[in-house]
């Protein structure tokens, strides 16, 4: 009679024991990932009162510094209202040195506790082989620092085995992003992908990549950053992204659900120019390009309705015929129910307060679109973003419990409705 009581409080007494391993395991995704959609940028001029103006004038929300100047860009960050990411040599010391512990907690001690930080720079674009370590590398970091983001920065779809050199360390791009997220259990995911051809083709993985980092997301509970194309680069024969490409880049990260961009690159590094690097937001001296009022007016829509697209979680993302490569078509019992007048990607999220939303993007890097979409049910979709857009009718079909949803699209814009 005794070991037959034992067994059940043996039981029960496990159960709890790897409930509360799960909660443990479970990653917590820090507030500044979650209180606004983060816009940064890969390589920009050094940390200067000019230099951050023109991020915030810019609508940017967060810039880099090190350690020689982190005390100092600080303060202007806090001036200019920005948060900062900072690249700190002392994360290079290993978890098996003896002197990893003074250094972690030293790098912890002296930037934790400022205002504007907003994550340690880890890594980019680590191999498979090295996942474990910077497991380590980040658990120790979150344990000292919750509150602030161990970034890392994933290599996009199309890197594999290029010049004999296997990039990725894995047969496949999923089971690369898979292993990250599983082993590193990192607190975002962060992806580059440099899609626009010289010869005004897009790569034809892009939204494969963008779907596979998108659905690895939402598996564990983590947000996502795009890191997209901003300049020429004649080496790599990739085009000058047009105002529009430029735009369609931030859209198509949205529509799937992203909660931060940043631009590749903010400046024409010096030197840079030989190789055929060209025409980035700033100059190789920083001063603002033609890109830099693009990508202000680009921001700055983003920053209009940052309390709304942080609420939002991605339900799901489908793509209209043709279907780009490795993508996902209309599923069924879909509230749309056909899309006419050109190609766009459908994104359907759900707020914090259980409100459905749908958003649209014309997946023309070009060409202009009118979307005659036929809804499902008479209830009025009302649109929340941009607030200022002409030609939009909406008329219920009251015998055929359906609406005809008339929408203007120009190249790679988006449209963000409640329905």
């Amino acid at each position: 009679m005794t070991r037959n009581l034992c067994l059940p409080l043996i039981l029960i007494a496990l159960c709890l024991l790897v409930t509360s391993v799960s909660a443990q395991e479970k990653t917590i995704v820090p507030d500044v990932l979650k209180k606004e959609i983060a816009i940064g940028y890969w390589s920009g001029p050094a940390a200067s009162d000019h230099f951050f103006k023109l991020l915030a004038d810019a609508h940017f929300t967060f810039a880099w510094a090190n350690e020689q100047n982190a005390p100092e860009a600080f303060k202007l960050a806090d001036k200019y209202g920005l948060k900062l990411l900072v690249i700190d040599k002392r994360r290079e010391v290993k978890p098996t040195d003896p002197k990893f512990d003074a250094a972690l907690n030293g790098m912890v001690r002296d930037w934790s506790k400022e205002s504007s930080l907003w994550g340690y720079f880890l890594r980019d674009e680590p191999h498979r082989s090295q996942f474990e370590y910077y497991r380590d590398l980040s658990a120790e970091l979150r344990r000292r620092d919750p509150n602030h983001v161990a970034f890392i920065n994933l290599l996009p779809s199309y890197a594999g085995k290029k010049s004999g050199i296997d990039y990725l360390g894995t047969k496949t791009y999923l089971e690369h992003v898979r292993s990250f997220v599983d082993i590193v259990k990192p607190q975002c995911l962060c992806f580059d992908h440099y899609g626009l051809w010289k010869d005004g083709t897009i790569r034809f993985d892009y939204f494969e990549n963008m779907r596979i980092i998108q659905e690895e997301a939402k598996r564990a509970g983590i947000p996502f950053i795009f890191i997209l194309l901003s300049l020429q680069i004649d080496e790599l024969d990739y085009r000058n992204p047009t105002p529009a490409e430029l735009n369609w880049q931030v859209n198509s990260a949205l529509v799937h659900g992203a909660r931060g961009i940043m631009y590749f690159t903010m400046h024409t590094t010096p030197g840079s120019e030989k190789k055929g690097w060209l025409d980035a937001i700033l100059d190789s001296k920083g001063n603002p390009l033609s890109k830099y009022d693009v990508v202000r007016q680009i921001n700055g829509g983003i920053r209009r309705v940052n309390d709304l697209l942080v609420d939002l979680s991605l339900d799901t993302v489908w793509h209209t015929a043709p279907l780009p490569y490795a993508t996902n078509g209309r599923p069924d019992n879909d509230p749309i129910l056909s899309i006419e007048g050109g190609e766009f990607v459908v994104g359907h999220f759900t707020d914090s307060h259980g409100k459905k939303y749908t958003m649209l993007f014309n997946r023309s890097t070009k060409d202009s679109a009118v979307a005659k979409i036929t809804v499902s049910g008479t209830s009025p979709w009302t649109l929340v973003d941009p607030q200022h857009v002409q030609g939009i009718t909406f008329k219920p079909n009251t015998q055929k419990n359906s609406a005809l949803l008339t929408v203007p699209f120009n190249a790679g814009d988006r449209r963000l409705f409640l329905r």
